[in-house]
This record gives C-alpha cells, sequence and structure tokens, in this order.
C-alpha cells in the first residue's frame, strides 16, 4: 500500500491506527516507528525518558498497510540520539547457545564464533559502531530484565566476541534447565539514558519468535 519508497522521517497512516505513525529506523525486515501523541501535540519519541522501547512491525506488513502521507525532516539530532545506522539484529548463531559453556575469555568467545560462522552459512561477523551500549537479559520466564551499560574496550566500537561475551556474563545468572531461546542473538530493543539498547535472545527475534510456527508434538 505504500506509494512511496519508505525513508527515515517518513509519516504514515496504518490501517488501524487511530494516529500517524513516523519512521525511526528501519532494514529489510523490520521498520521501528513512532506514534503521534495528540494530547501533547507531538510525537511521543520528543519527550525522551529514562527508557524507550521503540514500537515496530514486520516490514511486510508495513508494507501493506501503511499509506505514506508525508516526510518530515529527520534531524542530526534525531539521527545521533536514535542511531539508525546500527544493526537491528547482531550475533545470530544457531549452533550457539546460552546454556553452553561460558567462554572464560573474549579471545575464548572469538574462537567458538569462528567455529560457529564454518557450520553456518549465513552467519558473519559483526562490529557494532557504538562505544557505548545496553545490553538486557531475559529472565528464565522469557521477560526482559533490567540492562547494564557497557563500554566497548577500544573506547570506538564492539566486536561481536567482545559483545557476546558481555550477553553471556550477564544471561548466566538469569539461566534455568528449562529454556525459553533456541541460539543466540541481540536485538535492538531502544534507548536507556540515551544509550542504544539491545535484549539478549535466540537466534531469532521475539517478533520472529512469535511468528514461527510452533512444533507440533509427534
Amino acid at each position: 500500500m505504500t506509494s512511496s519508497p519508505i525513508e527515515l522521517g517518513a509519516v504514515y497512516r496504518y490501517d488501524g491506527f487511530e494516529h500517524p505513525i513516523r519512521v525511526i529506523a528501519f532494514d529489510n525486515d523490520l521498520v521501528m516507528y513512532d506514534t503521534w501523541w495528540p494530547h501533547e501535540k507531538a510525537w511521543g519519541l520528543a519527550m525522551l525518558k529514562r527508557s524507550i522501547s521503540y514500537y515496530r512491525l514486520p516490514w511486510k506488513r508495513f508494507a501493506s498497510l501503511a499509506t505514506y502521507l508525508r516526510t518530515e525532516e529527520y534531524t542530526q539530532a534525531e539521527f545521533k540520539i536514535h542511531r539508525p545506522d546500527l544493526p537491528m539484529a547482531f550475533g545470530q548463531y544457531l549452533n550457539i547457545q546460552w546454556h553452553d559453556k561460558a567462554p572464560e575469555t573474549i579471545a575464548r568467545a572469538s574462537e567458538l564464533l569462528g567455529v560457529a560462522r564454518a557450520s553456518e552459512t549465513a552467519a558473519r561477523p559483526w562490529s557494532l559502531d557504538a562505544n557505548e551500549v545496553v545490553l538486557l537479559p531475559f529472565s528464565p520466564k522469557g521477560s526482559v530484565k533490567p540492562g547494564t551499560r557497557l563500554s566497548s574496550s577500544n573506547g570506538n566500537v564492539f566486536d561481536e566476541a567482545e559483545l557476546l561475551w558481555h550477553a553471556w556474563r550477564l544471561q548466566k545468572p538469569f539461566l534455568r534447565e528449562s529454556r525459553v531461546t533456541d541460539g543466540v542473538g541481540l536485538y535492538r530493543s531502544g534507548l536507556e539514558r540515551r544509550i542504544p539498547s539491545y535484549y539478549i535472545w535466540g537466534s531469532h527475534s521475539r517478533l520472529e519468535q512469535q511468528r514461527r510456527p510452533k512444533a507440533q508434538n509427534s
């Protein structure tokens, strides 16, 4: 239904929503958006709070149900805060589990990821172009726990091994015998005190996992 190529700051009417939405970030799979707050006469994310979780829609659903209205300037200040250039998903591996023995060092994590990439043809190493990030682990029942703010060891970017090593360390206290995820992965959540946040989960995001068919008992 969209009649214009998607771009940052584009405003749409979305079927079933009372008020317009505005694109904050997107990739080939996902659109993250803001919503209009009529009582404030402003976009909701203009009122930055301590913690923000972005609204999100699968790209295919967005494309079929959103109608382009206009584009409002996406300012440099917004770009600096929301960082739409950062990946939506990071460090996704199906054949590694958070329940596996956590690597003792970043170097050991790098070795494990190298082995995993060799057997997962779609996997490739990432780097995260940010010197600070917040990681949010999940509880034994799958709910999101409070995040931890991390700084990259080189003061510039996180490589994949370093960030996943931190994720293993943060997730370990919440692991139980029963598992709510399969594989490992980090996914863009929002902002924590204006620092980009990622939630820890499996090789598929929470949204993808909800859409995947459940296995049938044989």
